[in-house]
């Protein structure tokens, strides 16, 4: 089973995660939008109450270098006393590259 994240527009309908994750990916939400998935996967999964049960979850790049994904996913198993492997999580982990900027402080990208 995969958990699927859809988001129900007040004006534009059902819309799907690449057109407004990377929206979100830009602030703090897409970190915030990672971790209630989990918790919402891992909820469902207790509430379905199957022994076999093993729910697929993407993790964004952001979620997996900026968020804290580990206690994350530790502390929404613990919050449904779920085993461990009741949960996959997948994700393209590419290392983030830096943004070339005017502003003092911030890394440019490599030429």
């Amino acid at each position: 089973v995969e958990a699927l994240l859809r988001w129900r527009h007040p004006t534009r309908g059902l819309l799907v995660p690449p057109v407004f994750l990377p929206i979100a990916e830009e602030s703090d939400l897409g970190v915030k939008i990672g971790t209630w998935v989990l918790r919402t996967a891992c909820h469902q999964i207790a509430a379905w109450q199957h022994p076999a049960m093993r729910m697929s979850v993407n993790v964004s790049n952001r979620q997996f270098w900026h968020g804290n994904l580990i206690e994350d996913v530790v502390e929404s198993l613990t919050a449904e006393n779920l085993d461990p492997s009741s949960l996959a999580w997948s994700g393209n982990w590419a290392a983030p590259t830096a943004r070339a900027t005017s502003s003092p402080g911030r890394s440019r990208p490599a030429n």
